[in-house]
């Protein structure tokens, strides 16, 4: 047993030296490959460090929420619709969210009207890049995550009387009063005067100030004023109770929203449900997929 031992002892000594006679021999060739090997180790770490926080920025741009919620709408935009049938669809009217907030496992809602139609907002001599106006409820700062930096955001009260107050985000903000308080200022939107009652905090977007160029209005104020332009577009977001899964809560939905809009058993929804979740996993795939490409584009 001994001499065995020492037998592996002294091939493992001639081995280990061999290597190093070998190194010292093809100092150079060996230098590059130690180099190659160090550089694609580096490479590759530094590939999935990148691709993994780009995944998780995007992710949660695009959620832009710290709960999650559910969102409803005419059309979810992830494909797979007939383009006639989507024209088709009905609209989600306000009784549809009535709708929602009985429903069990669905916690506060933001009803949500928009016209795809951005503008120019002006004020004295400053003027706005393009921005989107829309409207929405007293409930928007607080389902997505995005915190008042000046003033206050409007009431419930203010949608259901349709005040036409506004709160600016940060883009509009810098761009309109840069010397200036805007909370009580009068801005007109679509030709119509809104009080500017508050500001939204910078939400620092992988878009840069694209993410920022927003003012949002009582959806019940821009329903009355700018569904004269543009493209109509209505949704809701529901946010999930605590004690509720996201798919107990999306069946619920499902349910509510086709008894409102009295389809038969068989029919198909005419709308779409997805939850914010969804949108994070879309943004892995197709990161994971630019990190795949990165990966074999280093090897070559």
């Amino acid at each position: 047993m001994s001499d065995q031992r020492t037998q592996v002892g002294i091939h493992l000594r001639e081995g280990v030296a061999q290597a190093f006679r070998t190194i010292r021999g093809n100092r150079m060739r060996s230098g590059l490959l130690i180099l190659g090997v160090a550089i694609g180790v580096t490479t590759l770490l530094a590939i999935f460090t990148i691709v993994t926080g780009l995944s998780g920025r995007i992710s949660d741009d695009i959620v832009s929420s710290n709960r999650p919620y559910i969102y409803v709408t005419r059309y979810s935009g992830l494909g797979g619709a007939d383009p006639d049938e989507i024209l088709r669809r009905p609209h989600l009217l306000p009784e549809v969210g009535e709708a929602l907030a009985r429903t069990p496992g669905v916690g506060p809602i933001d009803y949500q009207i928009s016209n795809n139609s951005g503008t120019v907002l002006k004020y004295g001599q400053e003027k706005t890049n393009f921005v989107q106006p829309f409207g929405a409820s007293e409930n928007f700062g607080w389902i997505f995550s995005i915190k008042v930096a000046e003033g206050r955001f409007f009431t419930a009260d203010e949608v259901k009387a349709r005040e036409r107050v506004a709160v600016l985000g940060y883009g509009p903000r810098k761009d309109l009063f840069p010397q200036l308080d805007p909370v009580g200022k009068i801005l007109r939107i679509y030709g119509q005067p809104y009080r500017i009652v508050g500001t939204m905090a910078e939400r620092k977007h992988i878009i840069g100030a694209l993410g920022d160029n927003y003012v949002v209005v009582p959806w019940t104020a821009f329903e009355k004023d700018a569904l004269h332009t543009g493209f109509e577009d209505r949704s809701i977001a529901v946010i999930v109770e605590q004690g509720y899964t996201t798919d107990e809560v999306i069946s619920n939905i499902v349910g509510t929203v086709r008894q409102a809009r009295r389809l038969r058993p068989g029919h198909p929804n005419d709308f779409d449900v997805v939850a914010s979740e969804t949108y994070g996993d879309i943004v892995d795939k197709v990161t994971g997929g630019i990190a795949l490409v990165l990966v074999v584009l280093s090897s070559i």
